[in-house]
């Protein structure tokens, strides 16, 4: 009995910090100043409230939501950093999460399907692969978007650390 009252009382726990955070969130001013609803939603309104809050707030909406996986934050990261430049809304991501090589790839799909992406979001792919510490992916990405630029800005020295990895396999 004693273990289900514990258990029942971390359930009430968890549920009620859930409904304060959104509760906040749901009071903050760039929640109401576009007067979106941020209770009981379902996973594509999640995401879509995350793309269009600032990180600091989406990673609120995402913890009460339990929308934490790498996955859920593609959305919001192509959005703000491939397509928007905000650098800062990465920054803030990495100081919440480690940066995925999935991550990198699912970004780069996205971006190469996105026919409606502004001309100005190839520079902030560009920059966004300068995150990107593994250079075979890096070379690969590079490669599919057609960013020459991207490829021949890898040094020699990091093309023979890549040749030796290979030599290794």
């Amino acid at each position: 009995m004693q273990s289900f009252a514990r258990s029942y009382a971390g359930a009430e726990v968890s549920i009620s910090a859930t409904l304060c955070k959104t509760e906040w969130l749901s009071n903050s001013p760039s929640s109401t100043s576009g007067n979106k609803q941020v209770i009981n939603l379902d996973h594509k309104k999640v995401i879509k409230l995350m793309e269009e809050l600032p990180f600091q707030e989406a990673l609120i909406v995402a913890d009460a939501y339990k929308r934490t996986s790498w996955t859920d934050w593609v959305g919001p990261l192509y959005k703000k950093v491939v397509i928007g430049g905000h650098f800062h809304y990465l920054s803030d991501y990495k100081t919440a999460f480690p940066l995925k090589a999935n991550m990198f790839q699912e970004l780069a799909s996205r971006y190469q399907h996105d026919r409606e992406r502004p001309p100005e979001s190839a520079g902030n792919m560009r920059r966004l692969l300068g995150h990107l510490r593994n250079l075979p992916l890096k070379r690969k990405i590079a490669t599919d978007l057609g960013l020459s630029d991207v490829l021949q800005s890898l040094s020699p020295t990091q093309d023979e650390g890549f040749l030796n990895d290979i030599a290794r396999l």
